[in-house]
């Protein structure tokens, strides 16, 4: 697991694809797998929602009241359903990744005097 919390690739300059990859819904009273809940705890941190040397020192996958409160404070400053739940492929987990896509390139239009 600790590979994924390696630094963006300085060739994509995006973090591994696995770390968005959840198996299983993640919060309070969901399935908790410990692996997605150490991807989402390193996404929150990446984030600055959830620090590594809080009072209860780093996580190591267990989820509990300081990451659902980090959780909640991102739902809520991105504008998200405040529910404090990530799934596989809910709008929580699209928009942690959206913020570590590449940037779109333009690219001339058809007939432009820059096309190709």
């Amino acid at each position: 697991m600790t590979d994924l919390l390696a630094m963006p690739s300085h060739q994509t300059g995006r973090p591994d694809e696995r770390l968005f990859e959840l198996s299983g819904s993640v919060g309070i009273g969901r399935i908790n797998r410990r692996a997605d809940v150490f991807k989402l705890q390193t996404l929150l941190h990446r984030e600055g929602y959830l620090d590594a040397a809080g009072p209860e020192g780093g996580w190591g996958g267990d989820w509990g009241n300081r990451d659902d409160y980090a959780l909640r404070r991102f739902q809520r400053d991105n504008g998200l359903v405040i529910d404090g739940i990530a799934e596989p492929e809910g709008e929580t987990m699209g928009t942690l990744r959206g913020f570590h896509l590449p940037p779109v390139t333009a690219l001339p239009l058809r007939g432009s005097r820059h096309a190709a």
